[in-house]
Formats: C-alpha cells, sequence, structure tokens
C-alpha cells in the first residue's frame, strides 16, 4: 500500500479554528478530530467537552461518538467485501439473497453493487414508520416500494438500500448483522466500535435532543431508521489502535500541555527528600540511596492530587478511567513488577542531580520488557520497550540550587561559617546576576522561619557595598538594568555604580535621581544612596 501524505500544520490549524469556532458558537458542545496516516502514529485535535450533561469531562481519543450514517462505511461495505463468494457477488440481484421477495417486486431487481453506488432507485425518504405493525416482514415491504428511477438510472442517496443490504447480508450468513459486524471489527483491531445501545457515561457523547428543553438522546440510535441500520458507536481512533493507551496521553497532554505542573511536582518532591533546611543540603546529587527510593511513593502521592487522579485496581491510579502502573526513577531505570504485565505504565525519570527530567508512557508487554533482573522479579524495559515509549517530555530542565555548580573553594567559604547571617550575605556576594531559589537560603539558614527573613536584613547590610537585593516585586530595577526576570520566591544579587562615561550604553536605572549601572569588576565600591528601593 503506498504512503499517504501527512496534514500539513496549516491544514490541522484550519481544522483546529474550525472546531473551536463550532463549539465556541454553541453548534456542538465539543469533538474531536483523529488525523494522521495509514503509516504514522495519529494525531488528535479536541475542544469543548462532552456534552452539558457530562459536565467539565473533555472529550478525546477515548469518547465513544454515534457514527450515524457512517455506518455504511464501518459496516455494510466491509461487511460486503468479505462476503463476496460463489452466490454473492457484486451484481446478484437482491431478490436472491433473501426469501420471499416476490419475482415482480420492483426492488428486488436492484443489484448490490446499486445499493453501494447510491443507484438503486429505491424511494429517497426512508419513512420506516409507516410500516409499524404491518404483518410482513420489512424486506419484503421495501422491495415491493415503487421505484422513483431504474436501477443504475442515476446517483440519489438513499437509506433505504443498506437497510435492505444489512438484511440480506444477515439472512445469506445466517448470523445476524452486530455479530458480523463485532467479528470483522474485532480482526481490524477496532475494538471500541460496537452496534448501540452503549451505556450512558462521560465517555459517550450525548446526540440529538428532539424536544426543545428535553433531555438529549444518549447512547441510543438517534432516529428510528437509524435503529434499523444499528447505530454503530465508535472512539476517535483508528483501526488497530490502542485506545485505552492514547486516551492516557490525551488526558496528560490535556491536563498538563508542556509539563508545568508535572515539574513543580518534581521539585515539591526533591525539597521534601532534599529537606535543606535540616540537612543543610542544596540538591539531589547530596541524597543517600534509601532516601532516592522514597521519591517514588512521593512523586505518586502527589501526581494523584494534583491531577485528581482516582485510585487504580488494585494499585496506582486511574488515568482517563484507564489503570496505569507508575514508575520513578534517577539513576538506576525502571523497575516494573510482574503484577504490571501488559498495563500502561507511566515512566517518570529525574537526573542524578535533578537537573532535568523525562517522562513517557509505555504498555507493559513481555517484548518491551527484559529478563527478570532482581529477586522481586522486576524487569527493566528491553531496548525495543525504550524505543516504543511515546515520549511527552525529554531532557526538560528542572531549576537547581546554584550552589551545586559553585566552585569548592566558593562553596567553602559559603557554608563554613557557623553564622547562619553571615552564611546568607556571603551567598549574596559570592552569587550575582543569577537568581537564587527560596530553597537555597532556607538550607544555608538552616530554617524555613528566619531564612527570608535573614535575606531581607542583608538588603541593609550590603548596601555598605553597593550590592542590591532583588525580588518579584522589584521588577521597575529588574527591567531597567535587564537582568533575569524572578519568580515568587526566588531572590537577585547585583553589584551597582554610578554610572560613568566609560560605561557608555550599560543599561541603567535612577538610585536617588542619579544613573546607576551594574559594576564591573574593575570598578571600585560604592555605597548605595538609599537603604529602600
Amino acid at each position: 500500500m503506498s504512503n499517504t501524505v501527512p496534514w500539513t500544520p496549516n491544514a490541522l490549524a484550519d481544522l483546529r479554528e474550525c472546531l473551536d469556532l463550532m463549539t465556541a458558537d454553541g453548534t456542538v458542545p465539543g469533538g474531536v478530530i483523529a488525523h494522521g496516516t495509514f503509516d504514522s502514529e495519529p494525531g488528535y485535535l479536541a475542544s469543548g467537552v462532552v456534552a452539558p450533561e457530562c459536565g467539565d469531562a473533555r472529550p478525546g481519543p477515548g469518547t465513544v461518538y454515534d457514527v450515524a450514517s457512517l455506518t455504511k462505511v464501518l459496516a455494510t461495505w466491509p461487511l460486503v467485501g468479505t462476503s463476496l463468494m460463489d452466490g454473492f457477488t457484486l451484481d446478484t440481484p437482491i431478490r436472491e439473497l433473501l426469501t420471499g421477495i416476490p419475482t415482480e417486486a420492483p426492488g428486488g431487481q436492484m443489484t448490490v453493487r446499486q445499493v453501494l453506488a447510491h443507484t438503486s432507485g429505491l424511494r429517497a425518504d426512508t419513512r420506516l414508520d409507516q410500516y409499524r405493525n404491518r404483518p410482513e416482514p420489512l424486506a419484503e415491504l421495501i422491495c415491493g416500494e415503487d421505484l422513483i428511477a431504474e436501477p443504475g438510472a442515476g446517483h440519489r442517496y438513499i437509506n433505504r438500500g443498506f437497510i435492505l443490504l444489512g438484511l440480506a447480508l444477515a439472512h445469506y450468513r445466517c448470523r445476524r448483522l452486530d455479530e458480523l459486524a463485532a467479528e470483522l471489527w474485532q480482526h481490524l483491531g477496532m475494538a471500541s466500535t460496537t452496534y448501540g445501545p452503549v451505556p450512558r457515561s462521560a465517555q459517550v457523547a450525548p446526540t440529538e435532543q428532539r424536544l426543545t428543553g428535553g433531555p438529549r438522546l444518549w447512547g441510543m440510535p438517534h432516529d428510528d431508521n437509524a435503529a434499523l441500520l444499528g447505530a454503530t458507536f465508535t472512539r476517535s481512533t483508528k483501526a488497530s489502535e490502542d485506545t485505552d493507551f492514547h486516551a492516557v496521553i490525551h488526558e496528560l497532554e490535556r491536563q498538563d500541555p508542556v509539563g508545568l505542573r508535572m515539574a513543580a511536582i518534581l521539585v515539591e518532591a526533591m525539597h521534601r527528600v532534599i529537606d535543606g533546611p535540616r540537612t543543610g543540603r542544596f540538591h539531589l546529587g547530596q541524597i543517600s540511596a534509601l532516601e532516592r527510593s522514597s521519591l517514588h511513593a512521593i512523586t505518586a502521592n502527589l501526581i494523584q492530587n494534583e491531577f485528581d487522579f482516582p485510585d487504580g485496581h488494585p494499585t496506582d491510579f486511574l488515568v482517563a478511567g484507564v489503570q496505569v502502573r507508575y514508575c520513578f526513577s534517577t539513576i538506576q531505570g525502571w523497575g516494573i513488577p510482574a503484577s504490571a504485565m501488559n498495563q500502561i505504565c507511566l515512566l517518570v525519570e529525574v537526573g542524578e542531580e535533578g537537573r532535568h527530567w523525562n517522562m513517557g508512557i509505555v504498555r507493559a508487554t513481555p517484548e518491551h520488557l527484559g529478563p527478570s533482573g532482581n529477586r522481586d522479579g522486576k524487569r527493566h524495559p528491553s531496548a525495543t520497550g525504550v524505543s516504543a515509549v511515546r515520549w511527552l517530555h525529554r531532557e526538560a530542565k528542572l531549576p537547581i540550587s546554584v550552589m551545586a555548580d559553585l566552585p569548592a573553594a566558593t562553596l567553602e567559604n559559603i557554608t563554613s561559617h557557623k553564622n547562619a547571617q553571615v552564611r546568607i550575605e556571603r551567598l549574596f556576594r559570592s552569587v550575582q546576576g543569577s537568581p537564587i531559589d527560596r530553597q537555597t537560603i532556607v538550607a544555608l539558614a538552616r530554617s524555613v522561619i528566619h531564612g527570608e527573613r535573614r535575606a531581607r536584613e542583608s538588603r541593609d547590610r550590603l548596601t555598605s557595598q553597593g550590592i542590591l537585593l532583588l525580588t518579584h516585586h522589584d521588577d521597575q530595577l529588574i527591567s531597567d538594568l535587564q537582568l533575569p526576570a524572578l519568580g515568587p520566591s526566588q531572590w537577585l544579587s547585583i553589584r551597582v555604580v554610578r554610572m560613568q562615561r566609560h560605561h557608555g550604553s550599560t543599561p541603567s536605572t535612577l538610585l536617588a535621581g542619579e544613573p546607576w549601572c551594574v559594576a564591573r569588576l574593575q570598578d571600585p565600591v560604592e555605597e548605595l544612596p538609599i537603604r529602600r528601593y
């Protein structure tokens, strides 16, 4: 089979805009567009909500939709293809595939090919309601109607022929149409496609609202004629895809598109284990192997609470209603327990010193796992398994204490003094122009309560040395001097001097009405003209 042409970014952007507009103006409550090629991983565009009846539930690859008239494509067409044999060809008249159809019945003469091509000549209006309480079989009633055109004479979209063809398939194959279709879909890997009705849930999109103010149809055929066509429902994934796998990916990407929430979770977990105020440590490279092992439970708990994932059965948590096993690693790789075999695993890894992190999804099939590596039977992903991981974040940066990169002599000079206030001031004198996080300050002060206070007190004590201590509240000074932006829990120190001619066009700010700029190494120390800034 030849490769199909992938969707261009501009075309996908246009599709996204159309879907967003449809949800914004109330045409539909929400929807999913599945896109891709025959030989590539599918992608998904989603917008809005599943339906008002489902609250804030967002649609995704796992949402079930009524495919309505596409039942012809998903069921009738492929079933005809698998039924072609002696006695059942595209040119076989319908009356030969059914019993009880009189030779003179107008509709009995049309062929399978003419039904598929919408050239049967049957009535265009479906109107099956008029046959209620009639004793004759439905196929006989449809074939007995007068034709509006000679079969094959011209194209006109007609549902009646497909209803008749479905009855013919079931009769010829001696099995119900839904059984034939289920067998076909299973063979194609379309395990999430089924005939209705389906149970109501937030994973099933309601369809039509027949009466204003009344409830919409939910999990059932959208009209009487569709009921006779079988009302096929499907998820928005292509054949042979692992729908649970993609549902998990979609939910994680929906809740945390660029990984900010997960990064915050990992930072919080590391701070708990590093425990700077008590231990005086600054980064992950300073903790023991035993402490590293506790990060699995800490991060799992934080992830579940942050994203509101329900408890799993029997362990870990559910993502988009799917059981997910959580695996965390720092330097030893992921150990996947035997009980997770064939389950979806969420893999999270933090680098040895805590500078970066990775997150991906893989299904723990036998071919994705190596041999048992330890006494508890845990197995690491094989080379095949690693290549099968769907990475959501790779080498994403994490904030690390400035102390991790200081020369040994500088680090010793800062940390060796017994007085916490002196240690804090030595830090601000030694590390200038780079943000310093609160955790570093409280670790150096060995006190959560007094760390921030000692930093504030350093402002006055360092004015004699021309050093500004800035926080995010000092946004004007930061902007004037073109310094790095600060977060709510960060500090930055910088030595400044009065602007001189040799400073040229160096960025400056006004202090006590005079221009001041960032000092060069050769500039002499000047006391700040103000203590409050």
